[in-house]
Parts: C-alpha cells; structure tokens; sequence
C-alpha cells in the first residue's frame, strides 16, 4: 500500500488532469472553432476537425489518468490497465490523423 503523501499527490494530479482537459475542451477548443469557422466558412468542416481534435484530447486525458490510477499500486484498481490497447491503438494513429487534419486545413484555405 503506497504511503499518504503519495495517494493525496496522486489525487491531486488526477484532478488537475481532468480539469486540464476539460479547460482546452471548454475553453480553448470553443476559441480554435471561432477562429477556423471565420477564416475558412466551412462549419461542417471545422466542426470535424474540432471533434476529431477533442476525441484525442480526451484519449490522452485518459492515458494520463490510466497512469496516475496504475501508481496507487492497488491490485483491483490496475484492472483499469485493460484500456491500454485501445487507447495504444487510437494514438497509433495520430500522425496519420494529424496529417490529415493539416490536409484538410490547407485544402479549405485552397478552397477558400
């Protein structure tokens, strides 16, 4: 069992993990659609691009998350760790996804 300090720390990170993510989610997110909408004029497409972008936002709060939980070093919460080939395989694709992303802003500029 892992000392005091170390399962307050945890806890601690754990909320400020999920508090990170929810601001870019809530905050930054909202700013970036406002800023494409208006430079491209294609909502349907910048709408995408903003969900795509918060699906890995929140993929990586995840991750982050997994990792914290795994430090408790308590056996039934490491069961979490049966996430990590879902999560591994959604990140596997982010240079691809990021590439894309660039593509398509580039192709709206075009377009523009």
């Amino acid at each position: 069992m892992p000392a005091t300090g170390i399962i307050i720390g945890t806890i601690v990170s754990i909320i400020f993990a999920v508090l990170g993510g929810h601001l870019v989610i809530t905050q930054i997110l909202p700013k970036l659609k406002n800023i494409l909408t208006a430079a491209f004029k294609e909502p349907k497409a910048v709408n995408l691009i903003i969900l795509i972008v918060m699906i890995y936002i929140g993929v990586h709060v995840l991750q982050k998350l997994i990792t914290l939980v795994e430090s408790f070093g308590i056996e039934k919460l490491n069961l979490i760790k049966l996430i990590n080939p879902a999560i591994e395989i959604i990140l596997n694709t982010e240079p691809t996804i990021r590439w894309l992303l660039i593509a398509a802003v580039i192709g709206l500029a075009l377009k523009k």
